[in-house]
């Protein structure tokens, strides 16, 4: 959790903040601590700001907001099946049991 403001200086009054250009790529979340802050209206104001660039990544599916492909929600079903799983392990177990009784 990053609980501290960074400035990125772009040059003259151009300043950019990392933590929303963080959340904008979809590499976080905006989470809200109570009680933290002295001052909650300056707390409010960029809360807000980490909010929206939060939901600019959800909207645009960027990182963590990416949806998996359909393939790959399959691939992982079948990789995880336990039965698959078992069943590789048998084949496995039967072709070292071959390769022993082979030689």
């Amino acid at each position: 959790m990053l609980d501290c403001f960074i400035f990125i200086n772009r040059g003259g009054f151009f300043n950019e903040c990392l933590n929303v250009l963080l959340l904008k790529e979809g590499l976080g979340r905006a989470a809200d601590i109570p009680g933290i802050h002295p001052q909650p209206g300056h707390h409010w104001t960029f809360y807000k700001q980490l909010l929206k660039a939060e939901v600019c990544a959800q909207k645009s599916k960027k990182g963590i907001w990416e949806e998996e492909s359909q393939l790959s929600v399959l691939k992982n079903k079948i990789l995880s099946n336990r039965i698959l799983h078992r069943t590789n392990q048998f084949i496995n177990s039967l072709v070292t049991y071959w390769k022993q009784f082979k030689t």
